[in-house]
């Protein structure tokens, strides 16, 4: 049985709530982690923390490579040992040679342990956002490189940062095994697409984990999806509604709930197309961007921990739905 295996790379930052070696503990203490392949048996997922990186067979060299040696870079190792054969490949592909079946083997079971460590990164941001920072992951295949790909990671922690500036959201540390179970208790979570109010908000925030730490137009839109999905109903009021109900799950907001009208306003603007913004591949450091991004940060940055503080609450109460009522006394 060939092992498929993932090392990646992590940075931590020790000035967000929460405790690095506390994390990495948690997130090791979810081996035996099944993958899952429909019609096919489930893989027990390794996790370990690699403590000596250069001793692992090829990977000092893609180190070297993509010149990626930092001071304080830490290592994390999942491993599966996938099947030489599947029936259904057997049956599905009986034209081709075995060694063209095992091939196809690997690719299936490949694309779902990448799925599984994209969960267990979700998992890992909701609980301690930003904590840990995985900007690439190198895979291997009976030790021998096989690919590198981007990693996850990136703006969500600026966001909770702006949150815990602003004294509203609150920003929770949540045991990182209990935000899993919550997630995979989700309906159709392990099949990639979460079904439901609360799986579009996680797939929602998903979209916000991303290697790089640079704003993105697009995080206020996916945001507010995800934050829609969860307080709105109905087409009208999405904005009162979303200051009312939020104010009701996670305490009253005292310091900024003009910037909720901002938020709004921002969005209607950009999507109907009525202000300038960079091109794609344009540096949002670059002074040319500085009026876009700084127009944007607050207003995404708002929207961002938002979401993030109200699955966190949902996580912290138990909660797979948000129910709101009017009452008259």
């Amino acid at each position: 049985m060939p092992r498929l295996s993932a090392v990646l790379p992590f940075t931590s930052y020790s000035d967000r709530k929460g405790d690095p070696n506390a994390a990495i503990a948690e997130l090791t203490s979810l081996s035996r982690t099944p993958v899952l392949l429909e019609k096919a048996p489930d893989l027990s997922l390794e996790i370990e923390l690699l403590s000596d990186a250069t001793k692992h067979r090829g990977l000092k060299r893609q180190i070297a490579a993509a010149n990626d040696v930092r001071v304080g870079r830490k290592y994390l190792r999942l491993s599966v040992d996938v099947p030489d054969k599947l029936q259904r490949v057997d049956t599905d592909h009986s034209d081709l040679s075995e060694h063209h079946r095992s091939l196809i083997v690997v690719n299936l079971y490949e694309y779902k342990f990448m799925d599984r460590i994209g969960d267990l990164v979700l998992a890992c941001n909701l609980a301690k956002p930003g904590l840990l920072h995985f900007d690439r992951i190198y895979v291997y295949l009976g030790g021998r490189h096989r690919r590198t790909t981007s990693g996850f990671t990136g703006v969500v922690g600026e966001a909770t940062d702006y949150a815990r500036q602003l004294g509203w959201p609150p920003i929770l540390d949540l045991p990182i095994p209990r935000v899993w179970d919550w997630l995979n208790a989700l309906p159709r979570f392990s099949t990639g697409m979460a079904s439901g109010r609360v799986g579009r908000a996680v797939s929602a925030l998903s979209f916000l984990m991303r290697p790089d730490l640079e704003l993105s137009p697009s995080d206020l839109v996916w945001a507010l999806l995800g934050l829609e999905a969860l307080y709105c109903s109905g087409a009208q009021g999405k904005q009162s509604q979303l200051i009312e109900k939020s104010s009701l799950l996670l305490g009253p907001n005292t310091t900024n709930a003009s910037k909720f009208r901002e938020m709004y306003e921002y969005r209607s603007r950009f999507l109907h197309g009525n202000f300038d913004f960079p091109r794609a591949y344009i540096d949002m450091n670059d002074d040319a961007a500085g009026e876009f991004r700084g127009d944007a940060y607050e207003c995404w940055s708002l929207a961002s921990c938002l979401l993030i503080a109200t699955l966190q609450e949902m996580v912290n109460r138990d909660l797979n739905e948000l129910n709101f009522r009017y009452a008259l006394n």
